[in-house]
């Protein structure tokens, strides 16, 4: 089996993570992506080869080397699929590709182009927040899956993983965690972290650049800077070794957030951390309520569970050794590549096709393209000295 994987831009972390799990451990002959964009200016990562191209690269590329398939990671950009697309209307061939959708279409850039359901055979979405918005109903449903990407560890990290201790901790000083990205941190998370009632604790936010002014100002606020610090991206495994140190992860993120089924929750469940989740839904679905950590509906539940788990280490072990379970068997990352390659050889097998697309779904497609052109392009006709009112009232006019 010879895969052909795509990304519009590489870079670091999300989509580009998962991607590089996918081309080292699939049961594929080819170890190279195809990029719009690469931010990381490296033409060779972890064994694989980035190539940085067009359409037409694309399309040459899977003919001239004898590709089964095309996996078109979709994140933030499809221009490099709508090339690809070009060519194959152009020379009047369906090349067979399946798609996974990174993202939850909360704005117009993370839609599904029109084209990109035609020509897909079939687009997997990775939770059922995704899969059941309505934005997606003009899929057709055969050619719509659901697939959980699970945690990925190789096998000297499999080693640690299965040597971990599960020791009973007294409750004299307690570790929290978390990792994230700045975007995904609450304007709240200190004073929520502050109202936890521990003498001594410490938290750890890891994934947070130079560029977080207001989260520092809010750690300076509540006089917690030798009780908090902030740690930029780490690789995998500084990551998993951070993440062996905690005692409890907390997650918090603003409800209108969108985040997957998290690869950094996962990570801490792996390694027997119970979770206290607030936030959108996708994240929900790692967490059995109660069993595997707890799932706040509000700041005061969030404070409550942090607290209990804190002052209670038998509550912490027990839970922690069934987080760790859950991810070892329902979200193992084995499971999710099995999936993807069955699905591989189903469409490898059978003849690719154009699907229909609904008229409605063009015309949506279309009003919004149009209102996200006005939105994006509108206020730069006018003086720089009126844009910014101008600006305010035009995103309020087509708020959607």
């Amino acid at each position: 089996m010879k895969v052909l994987y795509l990304i519009n831009n590489v870079n670091i972390g999300g989509a580009t993570d998962v991607l590089i799990y996918f081309v080292q451990n699939s049961i594929n002959d080819s170890k190279k992506i195809i990029c719009k964009n690469n931010y990381l200016h490296d033409n060779h990562l972890q064994g694989i080869e980035i190539i940085q191209g067009s359409g037409k690269l694309v399309y040459d590329t899977f003919i001239d080397e004898s590709y089964d398939l095309i996996h078109w990671f979709r994140a933030e950009s499809s221009l490099l699929f709508e090339e690809l697309c070009s060519e194959m209307k152009l020379r009047n061939k369906i090349i067979p590709i399946i798609t996974s959708v990174c993202q939850y279409p909360r704005e117009f850039k993370l839609r599904l182009t029109p084209n990109e359901i035609i020509y897909n055979q079939y687009i997997v979405f990775n939770d059922n927040h995704a899969y059941s918005c309505k934005l997606n109903n003009s899929i057709p449903s055969k050619r719509k899956k659901m697939i959980y990407l699970g945690i990925y560890y190789d096998q000297e990290q499999y080693a640690k993983i299965e040597s971990t201790l599960f020791v009973k901790k007294d409750n004299s000083e307690i570790f929290f965690g978390r990792g994230s990205s700045l975007n995904k941190c609450p304007k709240d998370m200190i004073a929520w972290y502050n109202e936890i009632n521990v003498p001594q604790k410490k938290f750890t936010i890891v994934g947070i650049g130079n560029n977080a002014v207001w989260l520092k100002k809010e750690i300076l606020k509540y006089k917690l800077e030798n009780n908090i610090q902030i740690i930029p991206h780490l690789d995998y495994e500084e990551w998993l070794k951070m993440v062996s140190g905690f005692d409890i992860f907390l997650y918090q993120i603003p409800s209108n957030a969108y985040s997957s089924v998290d690869g950094t929750m996962q990570a801490a469940m792996l390694y027997g951390k119970p979770i206290v989740y607030y936030g959108s839904e996708p994240p929900k679905a790692l967490i059995v309520h109660g069993e595997t950590g707890f799932i706040a509906n509000c700041k005061s539940e969030f404070v409550h569970y942090a607290t209990l788990l804190a002052n209670d280490s038998d509550l912490r072990l027990r839970m922690g050794k069934k987080a760790k379970e859950r991810m070892m068997t329902e979200f193992h990352w084995k499971v999710t590549i099995k999936n993807y390659q069955d699905l591989y050889q189903k469409i490898i097998l059978s003849r690719p096709i154009k699907n229909k697309l609904a008229c409605q779904y063009k015309f949506s497609y279309t009003t919004a393209q149009i209102i996200f052109f006005l939105r994006s392009n509108f206020v730069n006709l006018f003086p720089k000295h009126a844009r910014k009112e101008l600006k305010r009232w035009v995103l309020g006019f087509f708020k959607t």
